[in-house]
């Protein structure tokens, strides 16, 4: 991502040394903050430190120790930051505590202390107490403590618990379906899975908004789910949502990797702007190519969809994955058109794999794979793709040394 900021149509290297050399190339001498968020190892972070000239800032959940880097230790909140971000989210708790002066802050340090002070459990109770401006506060603490005692848990996951069973049934379910999305998702991508108008789904986002279980940056527009909320959410959710979620988010990331495609194709701006559309949803569309891998072999509809998953942008993947990666995917896409005998799949894989391992320099595998890819495209009269494998074919043949095969080919 870094590398691509700069240098979006960079053929990426597929030696670490080589891609950690480039990294640094393009960091060098320019004042860069960098945020790692989530970091799970040491490794990771590691492979990423840039030049001095840049800021390094990284957010673990987990206990490690990086040479050069000082660690900070986040504590929770203290008891009077934690009462002041209460009151901050619900201002109305001291009008809604009765009785002698100084309850309503008795009230807040001991929703505080039942949160143990954490920002996202604080966050979930005040939006729950705001959600509710009927109920009296002192029954809100009560439901905390009993629902804690029952389950025997954290102030977190009660917190987790009582916010979403304020919910309705619907807004349950829809929140749980979001679970699918590994990063931040935009409007029409919650209308897809949800299967229902952007409008709806507007009204949908807003009613998890303020609940305070989801949220959103104006800026770009987009949503995003906290990871201990979508760790809760994924013990909640049935294995039948869980694959109506999958096949609608990954429907949808196909469609969006193909609409990145057909800009990329226009040249010009568009150019720039298929390669932006492609970097901001690569995670999701990279997740719903592994769902998709995760159903092959199952049925005609599944393979079918497998089958069209690297076509839906092969321009842009040819030049996002090195070609290893590429053949990698077009393999096992083949082997998902070979089992049905899609004759215009195969065809189409078989001469990607002979552009992919061209770019690797196994010119006469290329050759191999372009040729049957040329023989279907004649058996099936598809005269769009016969002039592209000759003119690959032609590449191959060139890098070999065999100037008249080329010549002819190219001529053709």
């Amino acid at each position: 991502q870094v590398i691509r900021a700069w240098h979006p149509e960079a053929q990426l290297p597929e030696d670490p040394r080589e891609l950690q050399g480039l990294y640094n190339s393009v960091l060098n001498e320019k004042r860069v903050l960098l945020l790692l968020d989530n970091a799970r190892n040491q490794e990771q972070v590691e492979a990423l430190l840039p030049p001095k000239s840049c800021y390094l800032l990284v957010t673990t959940r987990w206990l490690f120790a990086v040479t050069g880097l000082q660690p900070v230790d986040l504590e929770a909140l203290s008891e009077k930051e934690a009462v002041q971000l209460l009151l901050s989210i619900e201002p109305r708790l001291k009008q809604r505590v009765a009785g002698e002066e100084g309850k309503a802050e008795q009230a807040a340090r001991l929703l505080a202390h039942l949160c143990t002070c954490l920002p996202l459990a604080l966050k979930l109770s005040a939006g729950a107490l705001s959600e509710s401006p009927s109920l009296p506060v002192a029954e809100f603490l009560q439901r905390f403590r009993d629902v804690q005692k029952k389950l025997a848990l954290t102030g977190m996951d009660t917190s987790l618990h009582l916010s979403y069973d304020r919910l309705d049934e619907n807004l349950q379910e829809k929140l749980r379906l979001l679970s699918v999305f590994p990063a931040p998702f935009d409007r029409p991508a919650a209308a897809a899975v949800w299967q229902v108008e952007e409008e709806q789904a507007q009204e949908l986002l807003d009613g998890l908004l303020r609940a305070s279980l989801l949220d959103f940056e104006e800026k770009n527009g987009r949503f995003h789910l906290h990871d201990l909320l979508r760790d809760f959410l994924d013990e909640v959710l049935s294995e039948q949502e869980s694959q109506k979620a999958s096949i609608r988010h990954a429907v949808f990331y196909m469609q969006v990797a193909n609409a990145a495609e057909y800009l990329y194709s226009q040249s010009g701006e568009g150019v720039m702007k298929g390669l932006q559309m492609f970097d901001r949803e690569w995670e999701q569309i990279n997740t719903g190519w592994r769902w998709a891998a995760t159903q092959a072999g199952k049925d005609e509809d599944r393979d079918r969809f497998f089958a069209q998953y690297p076509s839906a942008a092969a321009q842009i993947l040819a030049l996002y994955l090195h070609p290893r990666e590429c053949i990698r995917w077009l393999e096992q896409a083949l082997s998902a058109a070979q089992r049905w005998g899609w004759k215009e799949y195969q065809g189409y894989h078989l001469g990607n794999l002979g552009i992919a391992n061209r770019l690797l320099g196994q010119y006469e595998k290329a050759i191999e794979h372009t040729q049957q890819a040329l023989q279907i495209a004649r058996e099936i009269g598809d005269r769009s793709s016969e002039g592209p494998w000759l003119g690959t074919l032609g590449h191959g043949y060139n890098s070999l040394g065999q100037y008249e095969n080329a010549l002819e080919r190219t001529r053709q």
